[in-house]
């Protein structure tokens, strides 16, 4: 309750109200009250020693901490986190194009598909890579839930098989309820740092697979999880998976782009295999984002050049966007300037789009 203040004498007993607890009645164990924060100086921080970076894949995955692999619905998140596993137990490059730097064993907890352990069943039956005899362990609708009792679950089992990646799918289905009127941002907060910690203590790294919020569409891809601000702050990066805009509901094709706290970004264009169940590389870079456009320039000119004029008046955008896209395209590497106002796909695209038609 407030102190309401009418005289002079009325200041102690607020003096009262406000002293601090006596030594034994703290919040520390054992009693007492709490160390009293220390600063750092500046040469203190110069003399810090900062942990050396590794990755555990190349361009995608760090060797340990916690990072959110998130997507629309359906759009392959557990196809990929499937093949990262397989490819960290093989050893195999992720995709025949990123090098697994620290193989090693690998769990799945699939929390989200009731039939799940049948689902991952499916994707190592056709594995291009033989899944005989790898390192990897399946959880199936386990009895826990993100807390004290999950940690100490996790971590035990991390230190079982000395476990290089974990993959969590889904953090909606491994998080307990919400107490009513309880503090979501803290308690959100609290779930991440905790897998955060783990993966750091036991040198692993924490991938929980997530969804996309629907209140976040047209947002960038980097603010879509669903939660509080503590969803992305909390953890040491993100992975996210998605459809290309416009594409068709048939449409092989995805882009994945990679964000880590240490890391630099990375974004790829990936095709769906059905006879593998899992994905291949197209082409990577900064031009993957504008993949659509890039295939519909091909249609237009196939290998041949283009003037700015000629690509607005075949693909109808207004005369400014061409431009800028073009400068885009050409920042990024995708185009190629010629001599009298020419453009053409640059050869890697060229490549990537003709295997495309192919296929």
């Amino acid at each position: 309750m407030p102190s309401k203040i009418y005289a002079e004498p009325d200041l102690d007993s607020i003096g009262q109200d406000w002293q601090l607890p006596p030594e034994g009645n703290g919040t520390e164990p054992g009693g007492g009250m709490p160390e009293a924060p220390v600063a750092l100086s500046v040469a203190d921080i110069l003399a810090l020693k900062a942990p050396e970076q590794r990755v555990l894949i190349e361009k995608v995955l760090p060797s340990r901490g916690a990072i959110f692999f998130a997507g629309a619905h359906k759009t392959g998140k557990t196809v990929v986190a499937v093949q990262m596993a397989i490819s960290v137990a093989s050893g195999h490059p992720f995709m025949e194009n990123y090098p697994v730097r620290e193989p090693g064993a690998v769990i799945i907890v699939e929390q989200d598909d009731p039939a799940g352990g049948i689902s991952v069943q499916d994707y190592f039956k056709v594995s291009p890579v033989p899944v005989t005899g790898l390192p990897i362990s399946t959880f199936v609708r386990i009895n826990h839930y993100f807390g004290p009792t999950f940690s100490a679950w996790l971590t035990a089992e991390i230190k079982k098989v000395n476990a290089r990646a974990v993959i969590l799918d889904s953090y909606t289905a491994l998080r307990p309820g919400r107490e009513r009127g309880g503090d979501l941002v803290k308690a959100e907060s609290d779930e991440i740092t905790q897998l955060n910690e783990i993966g750091l203590n036991c040198n692993c790294l924490i991938l929980p697979l997530h969804h996309d919020s629907k209140g976040t569409f047209g947002m960038d891809w980097s603010d879509r999880l669903p939660g509080t601000y503590a969803m992305g702050a909390g953890s040491d990066g993100q992975i996210h998976i998605s459809r290309f805009r416009d594409s068709l509901d048939d449409a092989k094709e995805r882009i994945l782009r990679v964000r880590t706290r240490h890391g630099e970004d990375h974004q790829m264009v990936i095709r769906f295999r059905k006879s593998t169940l899992d994905y291949e590389l197209v082409f990577d870079g900064p031009a993957a984002c504008m993949f659509p456009e890039l295939q519909q320039i091909h249609t237009e000119f196939s290998n041949g050049t283009f003037t700015p004029k000629e690509l607005y008046q075949a693909t109808g955008l207004p005369r400014a966007t061409a431009f800028r896209l073009l400068a885009r395209l050409r920042a990024a590497g995708a185009v190629t300037w010629r001599t009298g106002g020419n453009y053409s796909l640059a050869t890697e695209v060229l490549i990537a789009l003709q295997g495309r038609v192919d296929a």
